[in-house]
């Protein structure tokens, strides 16, 4: 039985932020399968999104998109020359990562890794693919990560995200819109393209996290208080 979650705090109690560290550590915990489980054993993550399968495939003069319906199979093979991008947005069907794992030849460890998320960034080589993790950042009413999971083939890129809503629609639009050299290159520039939309989607965050410790510096020097200690632990 799982324990239970510790008790609410109000907000501007100093504890509060070391009471959402413990909580997702505690939430993380139930990511991990059970100990002495094989290697590569897929454990989908508490609560996980529905996945949406999002399919590009491309060349200089040709385009196609289109969304996999439930119960689809992974995917066909790219037709001789052009690039495929599947996108897969939410992490709960384990049999779609299993059927994606065999038609593009992934290891067992990869396919562990896309539903493990609490992953460091990293990169891995494979016999026919490469394998990168990094965090995609947001900021809304707070700031929060996901793990964004990268795979690269001869003639694909596969990328998985947690849940829908990501910073690639611009990569997107250039696809639609043959704009740029992005659908006269291979694979290689698209996953190129998406990882520095990636990084490039930092900035903005760490411009509003500046702003916001700017004003706290200007609270806590004209208008000292304990509660402005609580606003850096949220």
């Amino acid at each position: 039985m799982s324990p239970p979650a510790p008790a609410a705090l109000p907000a501007d109690d100093p504890a509060h932020g070391h009471k959402r560290m413990r909580e997702r550590l505690w939430h993380r915990r139930g990511r991990r399968p059970p100990p002495g489980s094989p290697p590569g054993t897929l454990v989908a993550p508490p609560e996980p999104e529905p996945a949406v399968v999002r399919v590009m495939t491309y060349d200089r003069g040709q385009f196609e998109e289109w969304t996999l319906a439930a119960g689809d199979e992974a995917c066909p093979a790219p037709p001789p020359g052009q690039v495929m991008w599947i996108d897969v947005q939410g992490l709960g069907d384990l049999e779609l990562m299993r059927r994606l794992g065999a038609r593009f030849g992934l290891h067992a460890l990869v396919l562990a890794d896309l539903v493990h998320v609490n992953q460091r960034a990293k990169i891995e080589a494979y016999e026919n693919h490469l394998f990168v993790v990094l965090r995609m950042v947001h900021q809304d009413d707070a700031l929060w990560t996901e793990q964004l999971s990268l795979i690269l083939g001869a003639d694909f890129v596969l990328t998985f995200q947690e849940r829908p809503g990501d910073c690639f629609d611009p990569v997107r639009a250039r696809l639609r819109r043959a704009q740029g050299r992005l659908r006269g290159a291979g694979a290689d520039y698209l996953a190129y393209a998406l990882l520095d939309a990636l990084i490039d989607s930092y900035f903005p965050v760490l411009e509003h996290q500046g702003e916001m410790l700017e004003e706290m510096e200007r609270d806590v020097v004209e208008a000292p208080a304990a509660g402005h200690i609580s606003r850096g632990c949220g």
